[in-house]
């Protein structure tokens, strides 16, 4: 029985398999679901140096990411082989410079019938030609220029794409600091409301000891502390979550030691004024996505002009200087234009010629109108995409909008709430330890100041980051805010 390679063998569901082990299935049956271990795959990613004792900034990991990002070099990468083509349909405009150093023999035997008998002949003949050709396509009806604007615009469509992919970066840094630093408020938050559950516990004791609390209270606020270091461990495991979702928006390892400063706290305003029709005039005319659109537009048209002057003559000049020795016809210089010339040679010489046609095409089997029909089709796509490109810009840009007003006005309503909610806290926690409160108050107190707290830092973050997205979608996102 030919056994089946395990790198394509299907692999089994995983509860599949525990259940065919636990029925006792062999053994080899775990092989169909394990590769061989590869040691050259093995090798960990390498982490940058990095400065241990140094907090970053957001400026700082904006920098670091487009050090080490992938997509920055993906997209630098592209534009070069852009640049790379329209430099080759640039120099189709040159002529070409050939040369040629060949050897060759003949033996040609020949009997002819004369008298009724026949005679033979016989010739021979060698030769070594050194051949300098030059061939120039003087003019074509614009083909080669249709060809090259096509492959500027195609490398200005891939310069575009590098400003994009920067602006993305930026973006996706940002947003992710801004999660880490909400998901960091809120581990703060937690631990305040750790301490302030440990002193309602030592005051419900305290009550307890002078006789005037029950039982009751003094084990619902060592419960209530329970409660708060369970809600510690998972915001810590929050904050972790998010740094290894800002080092791989970096692009880095994500066993890289980066420390991450605090972003710095910034009033945010009530609202902003932005008049939206102007904002849309301005960001159209700055949005990458639209300027990437346009130029394949242009390039697919150009393409489309350079297919329709394939039909066309073509205007061409040639020469060749040639030295050779020998005896014989030898046919040996290659073609300088749609016909190869031919050179005899006997003894030694030399020999040259300059060539000025034209080249009709006549008939090449459809190809031509294929290329034209595709390139027809390829401008109608282009245009489609455009307009696509443009209503989404549109959508995005008044989503951004909407987004950017609704999230600063629930910044300030939730920091108006989370201070409403300290008052409360205070005056609660304050009755209870004097022995006029209750608990139930107290705990009611401490559940709505933590849940106002972790709603005024996420709306705070969510605003900013409403601004970013606003930057983003209007094409002003050029540095890290």
């Amino acid at each position: 029985m030919r056994r089946r390679d395990p790198r394509t063998a299907r692999a089994w569901p995983a509860a599949l398999l525990a259940l065919a082990l636990l029925l006792g299935a062999p053994a080899r049956c775990a092989a169909q679901v394990l590769l061989q271990p590869d040691p050259q795959l093995a090798a960990l990613p390498q982490a940058p140096r990095l400065d241990s004792g140094h907090a970053y900034t957001l400026p700082e990991l904006v920098d670091l990411a487009e050090s080490h990002n992938p997509d920055t070099r993906i997209a630098w990468d592209a534009a070069r082989q852009a640049q790379a083509r329209a430099g080759v349909a640039r120099r189709a405009y040159l002529p070409r410079l050939g040369a040629l150093f060949l050897g060759g023999a003949q033996d040609n035997t020949t009997r002819l019938p004369v008298a009724g008998t026949s005679i033979g002949t016989r010739n021979t003949g060698s030769g070594v030609v050194s051949a300098l050709t030059l061939q120039w396509l003087v003019f074509d009806f614009g083909e080669r220029a249709a060809v090259a604007r096509a492959a500027g615009a195609d490398a200005a469509a891939a310069d575009v794409a590098v400003t994009a992919a920067d602006q993305q970066l930026i973006f996706d840094v940002c947003a992710t600091a801004y999660a880490h630093a909400a998901a960091s408020a809120r581990l703060d938050n937690v631990r305040r409301t750790l301490a302030a559950s440990e002193s309602i516990a030592a005051a419900a004791r305290a009550r307890l000891a002078r006789g005037v609390g029950n039982t009751v209270d003094a084990a619902l606020a060592a419960a209530d502390v329970a409660q708060a270091r369970y809600a510690l461990v998972r915001a810590d495991a929050a904050v972790r979550k998010t740094r290894l979702e800002l080092l791989g928006a970096i692009g880095i390892s994500p066993l890289s030691q980066l420390r991450v400063a605090p972003i710095a706290a910034r009033p945010l305003p009530a609202d902003v004024a932005l008049p939206l029709r102007p904002l849309l005039r301005q960001a159209l005319a700055r949005r990458t996505d639209l300027r990437v659109a346009d130029d394949a537009r242009r390039a697919a048209r150009a393409r489309l002009r350079a297919a329709r002057a394939a039909y066309r003559p073509k205007i061409f000049a040639a020469a060749q200087v040639a030295v050779g020795e020998g005896g014989g016809d030898l046919a040996l210089l290659p073609p300088a234009g749609p016909t190869p010339p031919a050179l005899g040679i006997l003894g030694r010489g030399w020999g040259g010629a300059v060539e000025l046609g034209v080249a009709v095409p006549l008939f090449d089997g459809g190809m031509r109108a294929a290329a034209q029909s595709q390139a027809r089709a390829d401008v109608d796509r282009a245009d489609a995409a455009f307009t696509r490109v443009r209503d989404d810009a549109v959508r995005q840009i008044v989503v951004a909008d909407t987004d950017l007003h609704t999230s600063l006005a629930a910044a300030a309503a939730a920091d108006a709430e989370r201070s409403a909610s300290r008052v409360a806290w205070n005056a609660a926690a304050a009755a209870y330890a004097r022995g006029v409160g209750t608990l139930q108050a107290v705990d009611s107190a401490r559940i709505r100041l933590l849940a106002a707290r972790d709603a005024a830092s996420d709306a705070y973050f969510a605003a900013r980051t409403a601004a970013l997205r606003m930057a983003l979608a209007a094409g002003r996102l050029g540095a890290a805010p």
